[in-house]
């Protein structure tokens, strides 16, 4: 079975267990869209209103929104890459 990896060539599968198929496109957008409404989810938590005399937010919604986000860029770059490439 044949494996296309990032660059453009291909690898062999030996049937070692501890191999991983290279990323296809669909997983790479598959990523991408549930990193897109991880984004919108952390955002709206983030941006509710601060109720001073409930007890405080422990969580750090606005970060957890930029590393989502950073997420999204990654794998559409990561998606750009594999159509230049042919994959």
């Amino acid at each position: 079975m044949r494996v296309n990896a990032v660059g453009g060539g291909s690898t062999e599968r030996t049937g070692d267990p501890n191999i991983i198929a290279a990323m296809t496109l669909s997983v790479s957008l598959t990523i991408a869209g549930v990193a897109v409404a991880l984004t919108l989810l952390f955002g709206w938590l983030g941006a509710r209103p601060v109720k001073p005399l409930s007890a405080p937010r422990l969580v750090p919604w606005r970060f957890m929104m930029m590393i989502a986000f950073v997420a999204v860029i990654a794998m559409l770059v990561h998606a750009v890459a594999l159509v230049r490439a042919g994959g």
